[in-house]
């Protein structure tokens, strides 16, 4: 998912799993978007290396970028922060649930929205290098293609929201 999905992934996660603690609130909010802040930067970093500009739309062109700095070291940092190993140092290093809850919601977001061809999520990263998801990334899809971003992000924000209801409603089961 884009930048602004899991911005709201976390400020409705921050609202799901908290009362009002602003603390909590914002860590929740960084965690949710923490593989991204960092694992972007190295992928930004890895494309102006090889002589592109810095692309915040998803498109086509990320798409193929992703395809030529996938084996790349500037792609380290984001298939780690991607992966199983990350969520599970968060947890030895005993962080609050609610972060690593919204550390893993950003990866789950990522593996039902990234191409297994080329931004798929290698969630055993680094013991296997298989990256999982759909077929197409969300940003390619069809139906989409050449629309306004507000419809764009309007539609991935009603699927995050409806994820949320579902995994309120589960929480509040248990």
């Amino acid at each position: 998912m884009d930048f602004g999905t899991h911005l709201l992934s976390g400020i409705i996660l921050a609202y799901i799993l908290t009362d009002f603690n602003s603390w909590m609130w914002v860590l929740i909010i960084i965690f949710a978007l923490l593989p991204d802040l960092i694992g972007e930067l190295f992928y930004q970093i890895g494309r102006i290396t090889k002589g592109y500009k810095i692309k915040l739309i998803y498109d086509q062109e990320i798409t193929s970028s992703s395809l030529y700095l996938k084996n790349s070291k500037y792609m380290i940092p984001y298939n780690f922060l991607h992966s199983l190993l990350a969520i599970g140092l968060l947890y030895i290093f005993s962080l609050p649930f609610e972060l690593i809850i919204a550390y893993a919601i950003h990866i789950v977001l990522d593996l039902v929205s990234h191409s297994r061809d080329s931004w798929g999520i290698m969630i055993f990263w680094p013991f296997n290098k298989k990256r999982f998801g759909p077929k197409k990334n969300w940003w390619e899809w069809k139906f989409l293609k050449n629309t306004s971003v507000f419809y764009f992000n309007l539609i991935t924000y009603i699927i995050t929201i409806i994820i949320f209801l579902i995994l309120k409603f589960f929480l509040n089961k248990f």
